[in-house]
Order: C-alpha cells, then structure tokens, then sequence
C-alpha cells in the first residue's frame, strides 16, 4: 500500500486559439501518496518528463514549477467514522436510521477523516 501513487491531470491549458501557438502552457497536476519517498520519486519524474519535453521541443524558455495546496496525508479513522454513523441512531432510533441508510457511510462512499499529526482537526470527504 505504501508504493500507491495517483497523479490526476486537472487541467491542461495552452494558448487562447486554436489556431496560434501558444507562448506558454499551463498544466495543473493533483499527485496522491501514503509515502513521503514515493511522492519525492512522482515529482521528480513529472519534472523529468516536463524538462524532457521542453528541451526535445527546443521552446526558448525553461519550464517553472509551482507547488501548491500541499497537506499532510489523512487517513481515514475507523473510529469516528463509527461515532458519526451512530449519533444519528441515537437521536432518531434505529429504525428510522435502518430506513433512511440501509448500508452503512463507508459503504456509501462517505468518508471521516482524522489528520495524522494529531491536530484533531477533522474533515469529511
């Protein structure tokens, strides 16, 4: 689990026209790890294959890299993903929770989360 990657294509922006060359080309990557290794290897090989480009298209100025909306990994807590399933139980009984989520938040693709420096700070996604 740990040699996951994901590494998302968000938008990919060049030019105003279809038919001028643009002078620039903006490319906006999302990168996912559970490894801090493993994501300095993504970014390492994004920026080798960008420069790759760059110097096979002989383009006249060397590309910029822009590092952005960077936070530690969250991991998902099992724990308070039980604790919000329950609290509705609790306040409307377990009937009418059984009706309304006949399957459980995880299962629903619902998800709580916990980040691991232990700040406590929590965030649904």
């Amino acid at each position: 689990m740990k040699n996951v990657r994901v590494v998302t294509v968000g938008a990919s922006n060049a030019g105003p026209k279809s038919n001028i060359t643009p002078d620039r080309a903006e490319l906006l990557l999302n990168v996912r790890t559970y490894d801090t290794a493993v994501r300095k290897r993504v970014i390492a090989s994004i920026e080798r294959i960008v420069r790759g480009e760059y110097e096979a298209a002989g383009t006249p100025k060397e590309p910029t890299f822009e590092y952005f909306d960077q936070f530690p990994l969250t991991v998902t807590s099992e724990a308070v993903n039980d604790t919000i399933t329950e609290a509705p139980t609790e306040f409307f009984g377990t009937e009418a929770v059984q009706e309304a989520t006949p399957a459980t938040a995880s299962d629903r693709g619902l998800s709580y989360e916990i980040f691991p420096c232990g700040s406590g700070i929590r965030s649904r996604s």
